[in-house]
């Protein structure tokens, strides 16, 4: 089984009516009813319906840092147009297949929001526990939860090996505010109502330094229309609460948000390695091929511990 690492994570400390606080991080959560716990909405007919979520187009140099602080501090490494072609063909886009290692673990979120059904991406990180985007799970204004959380693990052009209800679903209260800087906190955790049958992805958190290149998985709807699930690799570069994958292609990614981005990515089934260190928050029209994730702090472990819990 794939270990969740400690990386001088903050403790956590707990308080009532659904909040967790710790140095002033607020988490919020909500529980999900008996319906949604039966899954009943969604059927074949719901499911081909449901569109991707729109992967948000934020400029990043809108997102303010505290002051004194560098937007990359960490210098990415060879860009796909400086990479020579043998090293182009280790990295190209590929369909994933998801009986395989590490993406057995990953898997497509379905949910309601009030103008229909909609889907993202999503993984496990614990036997309990899915990863993926806040703006999948969450209004970042109204802070109103979307409903009917469903995911399906292993998903492969409708077909899935196992499907999985919500218990609860928490976010940072940090995600709801109007100001850019909701992207810094644009990550969901969901205990479901069963163990993962495949296992589940290391988390990593407070990792700068560590990785200079990372893995992004999920279902963009501008590759096979969203029914395959993709693998990109490309050089990181890391700033103040933000990481840049560039990966260089320039295909649709709505859909893939809430993927992980893995930064240690392994086929071969190494307990030591496949550790999520962002997922897929938004990217930026200007800049084609490039995607922007938050960084993963102590924030995280406080989610991952909250959640872990049943959201208490």
């Amino acid at each position: 089984m794939h270990m969740v690492r400690l990386a001088a994570a903050i403790a956590a400390s707990l308080v009532l009516c659904g909040t967790a606080a710790a140095q002033s991080v607020e988490i919020e959560s909500v529980s999900a009813t008996p319906g949604e716990r039966a899954g009943d909405h969604w059927t074949p007919q719901t499911m081909s319906a449901a569109v991707e979520a729109p992967k948000p187009d934020v400029d990043p140099s809108t997102i303010k840092l505290p002051p004194g602080a560098s937007r990359y501090a960490q210098t990415p490494g060879a860009l796909p147009s400086e990479m020579t072609a043998a090293q182009s063909a280790i990295h190209e886009r590929a369909a994933g297949n998801v009986n395989s290692v590490p993406l057995i673990f990953a898997g497509k979120l379905f949910f309601t929001k009030p103008d229909g059904d909609f889907m993202c991406s999503a993984q496990f990180v614990a036997k309990r526990v899915l990863l993926t985007a806040a703006h999948c799970v969450r209004d970042d204004e109204t802070g109103a939860f979307w409903k009917n959380f469903t995911f399906f693990l292993q998903y492969d052009k409708g077909r899935a090996s196992a499907r999985y209800t919500s218990n609860c679903v928490a976010t940072l209260k940090s995600w709801v505010q109007k100001s850019n800087e909701k992207y810094l906190s644009d990550f969901a955790m969901i205990q479901v109502n069963a163990d993962s049958k495949t296992g589940w992805f290391g988390t990593e958190w407070n990792w700068q330094g560590a990785y200079s290149r990372a893995t992004k998985i999920g279902y963009p709807v501008g590759i096979s229309s969203g029914e395959v699930i993709q693998v990109l690799s490309g050089p990181i570069a890391v700033g103040e609460g933000l990481v840049q994958l560039s990966h260089g292609d320039p295909n649709q990614q709505g859909g893939s948000s809430g993927g992980a981005w893995i930064g240690d990515y392994d086929t071969q089934n190494d307990a030591n390695r496949n550790h999520v260190i962002s997922v897929e928050s938004f990217g930026f029209k200007d800049k084609p091929g490039v995607d922007y994730g938050p960084y993963f702090d102590g924030r995280v472990k406080q989610l991952y511990d909250y959640v872990s819990n049943g959201c208490k």
